[in-house]
C-alpha cells in the first residue's frame, strides 16, 4: 500500500515510481513471454492488430516498437498482470475504489534502432471528460541514466492541455519551446527490474 507521502507525492507531480511491484518469478515470465512474442514477429512483414514494427524491421530481423492491446486478449498472462491485485491496489488508492482497464501497449526501447517517443502529453491519446486517469508502467530491465529513462516534467498534469497537432494533422507530440516548457526541470523516472 501507499504511503500518504506517496500519495501527496503523486498529486503534486502527476507520477510514482513504485520499485520491485512486479518482481521474481513473475517478472521472469514477464520477460519471458515479451521476447518469446518478439521473436514470433519474424515472418511478419506489416504492422497488424498484435504488432507496431519499427521502420527498420524485417522479417528475417524482427524489431518491434510495441505490442499492441491484442497483447490483453490474446496471452493470459497479460489478463492477468493488468489485474494484478498490488497494482490495482495501488490505482484504487490513489483514483477512488472503480478501477478499470481502459487501454493497453508494451512499449520496447530497444537499444541501437529504437524510436524515440517525442514530448507529449497522455491525455492527448485518450481524452476523456474526467481526469481520474492513470498510465502504469511496469519496468522489465533496470532503467537508469545510461539508457534513456522516461523524463516527466512534475506538475505537468494540472496545466494545460498542449496542441498535438502539426499542420492540421495530429501527431503525438509537443514543441516543449513553442508550449513554454521548461524541459530542464525534467525528471528521470529510473529504477530497478529485480528477478
Amino acid at each position: 500500500m501507499l504511503t500518504d507521502r506517496q500519495i501527496e507525492d503523486y498529486r503534486r507531480d502527476g507520477y510514482l515510481v513504485i520499485p520491485r511491484l512486479i518482481d521474481g518469478e513473475q517478472l521472469a515470465q514477464l520477460r519471458a513471454l515479451t521476447d518469446r512474442i518478439v521473436a514470433e514477429a519474424r515472418g511478419v512483414e506489416a504492422n497488424d492488430d498484435l504488432y507496431d514494427l519499427e521502420p527498420s524491421h524485417s522479417p528475417a530481423l524482427p524489431r518491434v516498437r510495441r505490442l499492441k492491446p491484442a497483447i490483453f486478449k490474446r496471452y493470459a498472462f497479460f489478463h492477468a498482470l493488468v489485474r494484478e491485485p498490488r497494482v490495482v491496489a495501488i490505482l484504487q488508492q490513489l483514483l477512488g475504489p472503480s478501477v478499470r482497464q481502459y487501454g493497453g501497449k508494451l512499449n520496447m526501447k530497444s537499444a541501437g534502432y529504437g524510436a524515440p517517443v517525442q514530448w507529449h502529453q497522455d491525455w492527448a491519446f485518450y481524452p476523456h471528460t474526467n481526469d481520474d486517469l492513470a498510465a502504469v508502467g511496469v519496468m522489465l530491465d533496470d532503467c537508469d541514466l545510461a539508457n534513456g529513462p522516461m523524463l516527466m516534467i512534475p506538475g505537468s498534469h494540472k496545466g494545460p492541455i498542449h496542441d498535438h497537432h502539426e499542420d492540421g494533422h495530429f501527431c503525438g507530440a509537443i514543441d516543449p519551446n513553442a508550449c513554454g516548457i521548461d524541459v530542464s526541470k525534467a525528471v528521470p523516472q529510473i529504477g530497478r527490474a529485480h528477478v
